[in-house]
């Protein structure tokens, strides 16, 4: 009796083991089966919160600058920080779009991939990728293909807002000068259209915009350098002029320290040879004949007749 109760017993303890494991083991796999429902919700919750881009309007010239407005859609901050549209990337400066922020970038020297040469008036389909980082610091490319309305000139009506690639610029007089990353004539041209004496309007040494105003107020239309930084649209901007006389010179005297910013594959050295100022010579009552150039390749600095030719390079204030 004693061996059969003893028996039992040992066939009850082996029972309760068994149960006892079988506990274990649910109660194992119903944490794994949790924790897997954590990754997923984990998984789902930064799917939704890199979100989206969203592309409103795309515009690019004949010239091959564009504008391109993003809203963020996603829900949450992101850091842009390039767009590749086309065959050309152009790198932004960590640029934050807060959720449904709404920003114009500008893109200049979009190549191939994206040009609307020959295609004035009309549009186009062109592949477009968009570079961000999450405030989580997770990074993002938003792919799409966008429709862009082929214009002559990409300006936008309010153009302090549109976020752009920095120009090439140099120091004066405390400020930026910003320049032309290329010389902004095929051939050389003339200072202007036939001699005449402008005046103190024209004779600034420092400030190459009022010089301009004036030298184009006298002049009016034609081919002269004056007017062809006056008539310039160049990195989404209109408010280029002709450089005045210590402008002109300051640019000789940096010409090896230029900060080329975001034009850096865009920018042509200037030709060791004779740039037009701005400023007419006030060597009253010679005044007519002459101009002030700088030659960029030597240290010289000095003033011919207006009828001559010579190169253009034009500046915009910062």
């Amino acid at each position: 009796m004693i061996n059969k109760a003893q028996g039992t017993i040992e066939y009850l303890v082996i029972i309760a083991v068994v149960v006892v494991i079988s506990l274990v083991v649910v109660g194992l796999l119903v944490n794994q089966t949790s924790s897997a429902d954590n990754v997923s919700a984990s998984v789902s919750k930064i799917g939704s919160s890199s979100g989206g881009i969203s592309v409103s309007e795309t515009v690019v010239d004949v010239t091959g600058n564009g504008l391109i407005t993003l809203t963020n859609s996603s829900g949450s901050t992101l850091v842009l920080t390039k767009i590749a549209i086309g065959d050309n990337n152009k790198t932004f400066p960590a640029v934050s779009l807060v959720q449904e922020n709404t920003k114009t970038f500008f893109l200049n020297g979009l190549g191939a991939g994206c040009s609307c040469a020959g295609f004035e008036g009309k549009t186009r389909t062109c592949p477009i990728v968009i570079y961000t980082t999450s405030e989580y610091g997770l990074e993002k490319q938003f792919t799409t293909s966008v429709s862009v309305n082929c214009v002559s000139s990409a300006i936008a009506k309010s153009g302090s807002s549109v976020v752009r690639p920095e120009l090439p610029y140099i120091m004066f007089n405390g400020s930026k000068l910003y320049i032309s990353p290329v010389d902004n004539a095929a051939t050389a041209l003339q200072w202007g259209l036939a001699w005449g004496f402008i005046g103190v309007t024209a004779q600034d040494l420092n400030n190459g915009s009022g010089d301009t105003i004036a030298v184009v107020n006298y002049y009016g239309a034609g081919t002269y350098a004056a007017k062809t930084c006056s008539d310039l649209v160049y990195g989404g901007y209109d408010d280029w002029y002709l450089p005045a006389q210590f402008q002109l010179y300051t640019m000789f005297v940096q010409r090896n320290s230029v900060t080329k910013a975001d034009y850096a594959s865009q920018w042509v050295n200037y030709l060791s040879d004779y740039y037009w100022s701005s400023t007419e010579n006030n060597n009253i009552p010679n005044g007519q004949y002459w101009a002030w150039w700088v030659h960029m390749g030597v240290d010289y600095t000095s003033y011919t007749d207006k009828l001559s030719s010579k190169f253009v390079r034009c500046v915009r204030s910062g």
